[in-house]
């Protein structure tokens, strides 16, 4: 972990926070009837998470190339591991999360409604399936967060020595 803010610590708490904001969807889907049919959007939910899956993989790519670079170098100054493994195993961990809600997904638009008899399967579905939304929607601005607060930092350093050495 790295020495930042309070995005940091929101990412601690990551799984439970998206819990409790999944029960309240929950609520307010099968309770409620707040929220349209999951059913009715899948397709554009699976855009949005093959979006995800893009703006993850241009990083991947882009840290691949920064290996050995003065980047990684600045990065491992503010965390307190290996910047270029924790990075690479959060991206790795987002894109299972990412292909987990993708399948979970489609599993909801293929199967058959469930009626009220197993309405505990049904609350115990959306569930999983918001949380995995959730944490999908998290993980991606969060990594491109840390990446981009990185850069700045290093941006307004190099600022700071060029305006002290004039």
């Amino acid at each position: 972990m790295h020495k930042f803010d309070i995005i940091d610590n929101i990412n601690k708490y990551k799984w439970l926070i998206s819990i409790i904001i999944s029960v309240a969807f929950d609520i307010c889907y099968t309770k409620l009837n707040f929220i349209r049919s999951i059913r009715n959007c899948t397709g554009d939910i699976i855009s949005i998470s093959s979006i995800l899956l893009g703006i993850l993989g241009v990083f991947v790519g882009l840290l691949i190339s920064l290996r050995d670079s003065d980047f990684i170098k600045l990065i491992n100054k503010y965390m307190e591991e290996d910047a270029f493994k924790f990075l690479l195993e959060y991206f790795r961990n987002q894109f299972v999360i990412n292909l987990i809600f993708i399948f979970v997904t489609v599993v909801i638009d293929f199967a058959p409604a469930i009626n009220n008899k197993l309405l505990f399967i049904k609350h115990v579905g959306i569930s999983i399936w918001s949380v995995l939304f959730l944490l999908t929607l998290w993980g991606t601005f969060y990594i491109v967060d840390l990446i981009v607060n990185f850069e700045l930092k290093d941006y307004s350093l190099k600022n700071k020595k060029e305006e002290s050495s004039d």
